[in-house]
């Protein structure tokens, strides 16, 4: 079964390659950086699973060094990391700079705890890259149509949350009134240390048909009054319900 997934997985890594989009995912935002520029994060989407989890990998700067990356599974019913392994990359660094997660693949060790994540999450690596940037998702209803909700981030001084602004038309056992806000969501802003916040807006969402989630992108912008400010990446989940219709 790991063989398989392993060559599941090497096929669709060098697809995604020969389409320029393996070394970074271009979260299409304006106010978006790509680490190309120095900028964080670089984002690896990976794949799903079928009970709500989410896999990617991310590269990272932290103090004096890019020597940071991760392997993580995003737990989408919980909004919390089911597995976060972190990897010292300096041994795998080249001359082709920030390209160098292409070949972390020739260290047995690296392809072994990434293949054991996969097999130990049942991660089907396929479909990773589907992603929108507008800020409302597609359901369907009980009687095969299609309905519209909003996602929003509001921000309000030290904190933020993740919201959802349902449609009229829900049904009366749907437990949702019409127009209903749900937040999904609560977090609090990051700071620098002369206390300056972060900025936190809504970028886009990954969705897949192995499961019914989707997965929001929301992104952290440092405060930095010289460059803008490095960006972080935090994935926030919900299940898209079915809309039963009286």
């Amino acid at each position: 079964m790991k063989n398989i997934l392993l060559f599941v997985a090497l096929g669709v890594a060098f697809a995604s390659a020969n389409a320029q989009s393996y070394f970074e995912f271009d979260f299409q935002h304006d106010e978006y950086t790509d680490c190309y520029s120095g900028k964080d994060p670089c984002f690896y989407p990976v794949g799903w699973s079928k009970d709500g989890k989410f896999m990617y990998k991310e590269r990272y700067c932290e103090g004096t060094g890019c020597y940071s990356a991760a392997i993580i599974v995003r737990d989408l019913m919980t909004n919390t990391n089911a597995r976060y392994e972190h990897i010292d990359t300096r041994s795998y660094n080249r001359w082709m700079g920030m390209h160098y997660m292409g070949y972390m693949w020739e260290d047995s060790a690296y392809r072994n705890t990434f293949m054991d994540i996969l097999d130990e999450f049942n991660i089907i690596p396929v479909n990773a890259h589907k992603y929108y940037t507008s800020d409302t998702v597609w359901g369907r209803n009980s009687n095969s149509g299609f309905y519209v909700i909003e996602m929003e981030v509001r921000q309000d001084g030290d904190a933020y949350e993740v919201v959802l602004v349902y449609p009229d038309g829900f049904g009366e056992y749907s437990g949702i009134e019409p127009g209903d806000t749900e937040v999904i969501y609560r977090g609090e802003v990051g700071k620098n240390d002369s206390g300056d916040r972060d900025s936190v807006f809504f970028a886009g969402y990954f969705r897949n048909e192995i499961n019914g989630y989707a997965a929001i992108a929301v992104m952290h912008k440092k405060y930095d009054g010289y460059d803008g400010g490095d960006y972080g990446v935090e994935l926030v989940g919900f299940e898209v319900p079915i809309l039963w219709v009286d």
